[in-house]
């Protein structure tokens, strides 16, 4: 498409009936700028050259609307402004295109005519110089995440729901991958990834540098007492105002530091609607009755968790990793986006709410441990939407040859190709896919793209443009064009194929 057919596209969707703003991402090369489309007023917001990742802290905000002028020279040689009617390029809310034609794209322009003079300028700087990206954008989050914004979806976000568990006793992180693969193919655009954990933040943040982990829409951290939204983990500010009901940190402390079967955990662990200690497994059961007791006694209204045969939480009553998932429910109800099918996997007894929730279908994984069995069979035994997972069966490759090959034999004989990761062990997983139509048989598609080798990984956003044969993409897809900006300084800064 066209500067000028996307232009109309984006006119005609700000002069719907729809008064929603439109926000759409424009870059070009490196820079980019933030373009706001109002029915009242156009707005370019812009930085002064200063990328993300370098820590943007001054910006500029352009407004075009109704009384909006743009003249061609204003400044000629003994003429003021005030004169230079004559000169009047446009006028109102079209001064923003021109704007963007005739100033932003002056600059890469220029840049290719000082290169021009050097030496000829192949066509593929010539198209990389001058591809503008519109990427309209919505919100992914709750009206809480997005109160800073007016930009919601009309329609529903998502159709399901998952909350993933994170399998410890797979040193090489095959299943993880799996469901990475799995999920970015099949469920990434019309589902919502949640990752539900009895982690602190610390720990949580350590986790995603030791695993391949998705980046998540949701996160519910410190066994359901915080719940975040997005890459930024902006906290759910209602969910806090909730978990103050009948809650006082200080009285928990007192009271539990009383009992010598419980062992403070790490400062890390203590959290603002959470305290946690380690406990013997066979004292368990009775500290959680005495304590229960005792803190009833003080006004309070709390739930006493244990899980991991040695860790002990004390939470407000309305925490837990399933109330929080309740409240997310009701939230999405409030706004008309209530999932069509939610999954939920746990393997300890802090999971054990989850499976309680109306609606939602289960799984324990494989190697789920006894408390979770234990209530398993004492309150869902006879629930059909609630499984235990068995082990993963072998598989076998047949060759068109007619040879068998086990899974484990295809991989090694793949690691041929690794080029210099010959030898290593060596991972690749994609995050955060979105595809676009662009043209006739024609997909924009951008991911992020993360390689793992020992202790070094390192990262890209990648842009690529696939193309098929026709509209069911049986036949698959071609590479057209790829760009990757790596996001560390161990890969080179940017890298282009054509195809």
């Amino acid at each position: 498409m066209s500067f000028d057919q996307i232009w109309d596209e984006i006119k005609k969707n700000a002069e719907g009936d729809n008064d929603i703003p439109r926000i759409c991402i424009v870059s070009w090369n490196d820079h980019f700028f933030v373009l706001k489309v109002d029915i009242n007023a156009y707005y370019i917001i812009d930085t002064f050259g200063e990328r993300l990742f370098e820590g943007c802290n001054q910006a500029y905000i352009l407004r075009f609307d109704d009384s909006a002028l743009m003249h061609g020279n204003g400044e000629k040689e003994g003429v003021s402004f005030d004169q230079a009617s004559d000169d009047e390029i446009c006028s109102g809310k079209e001064c923003c295109k021109e704007f963007m034609k005739r100033f932003l794209a002056a600059i890469p322009l220029r840049e290719l005519e000082l290169e021009e003079k050097k030496e000829p300028v192949s066509y593929l700087a010539l198209h990389q110089g001058l591809q503008i990206e519109f990427n309209f954008t919505t919100s992914l989050s709750l009206s809480s995440f997005s109160s800073a914004s007016s930009t919601n979806s009309t329609s529903s976000l998502f159709s399901n729901e998952i909350c993933l568990q994170v399998d410890h006793h797979d040193p090489q992180n095959l299943s993880l991958l799996r469901f990475n693969a799995l999920w970015e193919a099949h469920y990434r655009h019309d589902s919502l990834l949640v990752f539900s954990t009895g982690r602190s933040p610390t720990l949580y943040k350590q986790l995603r540098k030791e695993k391949p982990m998705l980046t998540p829409d949701i996160t519910i951290m410190s066994v359901g007492t915080e719940i975040t939204y997005g890459n930024s983990m902006v906290p759910d500010e209602g969910w806090v105002e909730f978990l103050n009901q009948k809650w006082d940190r200080n009285i928990v402390t007192e009271e539990s530091c009383k009992f010598s079967e419980l062992t403070l955990q790490a400062e890390t662990e203590q959290r603002l609607h959470k305290v946690s200690f380690y406990v013997l497994k066979d004292k368990a059961l009775e500290v959680m009755k005495a304590l229960s007791v005792q803190l009833e006694k003080r006004g309070l209204d709390v739930k006493v968790i244990y899980s991991g045969g040695m860790d002990l939480d004390i939470l407000p009553q309305g925490a837990g990793k399933g109330q929080a998932l309740a409240y997310l429910h009701k939230k999405f109800k409030t706004e008309g986006k209530l999932p069509q099918n939610t999954l939920v996997c746990g393997d300890s007894g802090n999971d054990a709410e989850l499976f309680s929730i109306p609606d939602v279908y289960g799984v324990m994984v494989s190697n789920a441990q006894e408390e979770l069995l234990q209530w398993h069979a004492e309150n869902a035994k006879g629930n059909p939407n609630i499984i235990h997972a068995m082990k993963f069966p072998s598989y076998v490759f047949v060759h068109p040859s007619g040879n068998e090959l086990s899974i484990n034999d295809c991989i090694k004989g793949m690691r041929s190709c690794y080029g210099d990761k010959q030898g290593k062990q060596y991972q690749v997983w994609v995050d955060q896919i979105s595809r676009t139509e662009i043209g006739s048989n024609i997909w924009l598609v951008k991911f992020n793209k993360w390689e793992s080798s020992g202790e070094e990984r390192r990262g890209c956003v990648a842009t690529t443009v696939v193309s098929s044969k026709d509209l069911s993409g049986i036949d698959g897809f071609s590479w057209v064009h790829m760009h990757q900006s790596w996001l560390d300084e161990a890969g080179p800064k940017d890298q282009d194929w054509v195809y």
